[in-house]
């Protein structure tokens, strides 16, 4: 399932916009990303799946054990870590 959350250059996009810590809605990470919403709703759905990103107030964010230590743009997701670079 993590393999599949994350075979998408938008989902990559959506990660390193989510790295930052702050809640963001979708219509808000679809203009970021240059993605539609409905686009950009599929593919946190899919990052949802999968345990890393989490749906709070309509808000989403990394899951917490994903996030990224302060003062980093890691996510160490066990077998390999994305260092999330802009």
């Amino acid at each position: 399932m993590l393999v599949y959350a994350l075979n998408d250059v938008a989902r990559l996009d959506l990660l390193a916009e989510l790295s930052s810590g702050e809640p963001r809605m979708v219509k808000d990470l679809a203009k970021r990303i240059g993605k539609t919403p409905g686009s950009t709703s599929k593919h946190l759905i899919a990052l949802t799946k999968a345990g890393i990103v989490k749906n709070h107030n309509r808000c989403y964010q990394l899951a917490e054990h994903y996030r990224p230590a302060p003062g980093t743009r890691e996510i160490d997701l066990g077998q390999c870590v994305l260092r999330l670079e802009r």
